[in-house]
């Protein structure tokens, strides 16, 4: 009887190692891995490089006209310019972002500006970009409508930083407008001309340092 009392205390003892061993095995490999997903989401963290304005340098004289006489249309820009996406509708308007544009890479006459827009009706975003060192206008539109101006830093242009005629419902917000006018003083970092403001919205633009 003592033998089979022993035999039972026997089997019972190594079936708690065998539960206790396998709790142990099992949380350690949750453990490794739970170990594993952080490194790999911490290799993504580090190879993850946020864009900035200079992710595309370029220089000036970059013209879009949708009557195709003093430019390309935006259908030849977007397909020749990698910087540019979209389509052109309200649900995927044509994107320019990341993109430095500066004239002082260029010889005349495309020094004269860096963006120049005109006769474009078609939704546009132009976002987180540097405009810089024309001999005259920073980003040009005229008789633009539908557009978004943001986030941009336009700077050291000879006339102004934007140039606005005859244009109406465009926002224009968040830039960085700052020391435009050194070669006319008749001049402004936002310059409109025959255009109808009531109808834009323009605010909470940084504006300083322009010659006027």
């Amino acid at each position: 009887m003592k033998s089979n009392k022993n035999l039972k205390v026997f089997l019972i003892i190594l079936g708690i190692i065998f539960v206790v061993s396998t709790v142990i095995s099992n949380d350690f490999s949750n453990k490794s891995d739970n170990i594993s997903s952080n490194d790999e989401i911490s290799e993504v963290k580090n190879n993850t490089n946020l864009k900035t304005a200079d992710f595309w340098l370029k220089a000036g004289g970059f013209a879009i006209d949708e009557y195709g006489v003093e430019g390309i249309t935006w259908s030849q820009f977007n397909d020749t310019n990698n910087f540019c996406n979209g389509a052109g509708t309200w649900s995927d308007p044509y994107v320019i972002e990341n993109v430095t544009f500066d004239a002082a890479l260029s010889s005349y006459p495309f020094n004269q500006w860096c963006l120049s827009i005109k006769n474009s009706e078609v939704p546009f975003i132009i976002n987180n970009c540097t405009i810089k060192n024309s001999q005259q206008w920073g980003m040009e539109l005229y008789n633009v409508s539908n557009s978004l101006i943001i986030n941009n830093n336009i700077t050291n242009n000879g006339h102004s930083g934007i140039f606005a005629r005859e244009s109406n419902n465009n926002t224009i917000s968040g830039n960085n407008i700052s020391f435009n006018g050194f070669a006319f003083l008749k001049s402004a970092g936002i310059l409109f001309s025959l255009s109808d403001f009531p109808n834009s919205y323009c605010c909470y633009n940084n504006i300083s340092g322009n010659t006027v």
